[in-house]
């Protein structure tokens, strides 16, 4: 143990109260195996009215001292490692398990003496845990084994000399397991309380314990070197469950957002559909209105036939080979002939703010209506 340490691991401090006669109760006192224990022996005489003291452990005398300067050294148990403090307190340094015992301070005042007797305890800090793994049953080597799904696997912790035993717990990735998840045993020496602590925790091989870090962790009763870790163990899982069963389990993991990412997609394909169809119908539309047909029924008739242009052929404009359902002229009939919408040189179009486009004039021969065309009388020939 290190200076620092020792000084860290610091007593409780005892006082010891001077009373007149034997027979006083021992005052417990607990140090650390290694550490330092001081020891007080407070008394109520003025000065210059004790005439000595001495400490003994036993029967052996740790340290005598009278006023008159005769000093008794410590024996060869305690040379070097004990000093007096404030003129009458014992200090240890060192402290092994032989240090234990009832200590007594002897004050002589006058003709009496009074005392107080230390039961002086030593604690010793566990040895660091070890770690040990089962797989079903069969003692393994985690650093070596690759470990398959769902078999038992049970790590034993052991920590032994502790004075008392151990207190154990478990550690995954550095969070702590709850101790409802592992069993705890311990058991010590009757006579010096110095015993070992075991704990196991079981559980089946998922595909969580991957890469997952295990310790154990012993914790005794002095501070601050009261906790010590395991050395840390990795679990590896075989290849076969890495590269089998690793991407399956991903895969249902990111189900849900699949799921959803695909219905967003046939959403937003739903959506461009309908504005595309939206697109082409107003497109349908547009040119529907745009259909122009242009008729000349002043040219006279002749055997029925439509009027004619001077050149023989009648003029029609069309946007399509043929005029969309229910948007076509009306058909020739007398009714229509009568009417005032076949005066001289006016056209009838289905779009009225549009004015017909020649460019697009499709001529036909004049006996094309002869042969097409069933033949209509004239309106004089008709009566009213």
């Amino acid at each position: 143990m290190t200076p620092g340490t020792s000084t860290l691991l610091h007593a409780i401090i005892l006082t010891c109260c001077v009373a007149s006669g034997f027979g006083q109760e021992p005052v417990a006192v607990l140090a650390a195996d290694g550490g330092v224990a001081s020891l007080l022996c407070d008394h109520d005489a003025r000065p210059g009215e004790v005439r000595a003291f001495k400490w003994t452990k036993g029967r052996e005398i740790i340290y005598f001292m009278a006023l008159d300067g005769i000093v008794t050294p410590p024996g060869p148990d305690y040379a070097d490692r004990v000093t007096i403090v404030d003129d009458i307190n014992l200090r240890i340094e060192g402290l092994t398990l032989e240090d234990m015992g009832l200590y007594t301070c002897t004050v002589t005042v006058g003709n009496s003496e009074g005392l107080a007797i230390v039961d002086l305890d030593i604690l010793v800090l566990p040895s660091r845990p070890v770690l040990t793994a089962y797989l079903d049953g069969v003692l393994v080597n985690l650093g070596t084994t690759s470990l398959p799904l769902d078999a038992e696997l049970m790590l034993e912790c052991t920590s032994n000399g502790g004075k008392p035993p151990a207190e154990l717990g478990w550690y995954i990735d550095d969070v702590a397991v709850d101790s409802s998840l592992y069993t705890y045993n311990s058991t010590a020496d009757p006579d010096t309380n110095i015993g070992d602590a075991v704990s196991r925790l079981t559980h089946l091989v998922s595909l969580s314990d991957h890469l997952a870090k295990y310790e154990c962790e012993s914790s005794g009763p002095i501070p601050p070197l009261e906790t010590q870790r395991s050395v840390g163990v990795l679990i590896r899982l075989s290849i076969y469950d890495i590269a089998i069963v690793a991407p399956q389990e991903a895969e249902t993991a990111l189900g849900v957002p699949s799921i959803i990412g695909i219905i967003v997609g046939i959403i937003a394909a739903v959506a461009l559909l309908a504005a595309i169809i939206v697109i082409l119908l107003q497109n349908r539309k547009r040119q529907n209105k745009n259909h122009t047909y242009v008729v000349n029924p002043d040219k006279p008739v002749q055997d029925g036939e439509l009027g004619r242009e001077p050149d023989g052929y009648r003029n029609a404009t069309f946007d399509h080979a043929a005029p969309p359902t229910g948007t076509a002229p009306p058909p020739y009939t007398d009714d229509l002939r009568r009417s005032h919408l076949w005066g001289s040189e006016d056209e009838l179009s289905i779009n009225q703010f549009c004015q017909p486009d020649t460019s697009s004039i499709l001529q036909f021969p004049s006996d094309f209506y002869q042969d097409q065309l069933p033949k209509i009388p004239h309106p004089e020939e008709t009566d009213i």
